[in-house]
């Protein structure tokens, strides 16, 4: 029982719906931040290169390093609510999927439950309205 909460916390064992959305979005999210990572660097490297020997080289590489650290608290903040959203939204699409097929094959005829915050609470109150009206297997 250790083991099923340890892998559902575990960021890298989602479901497979959840691993393309994570992936697709921080894809397009690290893209701008790689590229304008790139262009500052383009752009103020010659100056960095320059006064290499001055002091103006230091308070440029302090100014760097703290746009840099400010980019990285932002993505870090950022993924923590792609994270959140994401896993509200596909997190229990697997089990629904698996006691929709136990109860298709009349295994079980019980409501699906969702948790508290997660989307999609209207189309499982529906679900769940079609499991009481269906009729048993004879």
């Amino acid at each position: 029982m250790n083991n099923e909460k340890t892998s559902q916390r575990n960021i890298l064992n989602k479901n497979p719906y959840e691993r393309k959305v994570l992936k697709m979005i921080f894809l397009f999210a690290a893209l701008p931040v790689i590229l304008i990572f790139f262009l500052f660097w383009g752009l103020f490297s010659d100056l960095i290169y320059t006064y290499i020997h001055t002091d103006l080289s230091q308070h440029f590489m302090d100014r760097v390093l703290i746009f840099s650290a400010l980019i990285l608290f932002y993505y870090i903040l950022f993924a923590r609510f792609v994270f959140s959203f994401v896993h509200r939204t596909f997190g229990s699409y697997e089990r629904i999927l698996q006691e929709l097929d136990n109860i298709i094959s009349n295994k079980e005829k019980k409501p699906l439950h969702l948790r508290k915050n997660d989307f999609g609470q209207g189309m499982i109150l529906r679900i769940n309205k079609l499991i009481q009206e269906m009729p048993g297997k004879s």
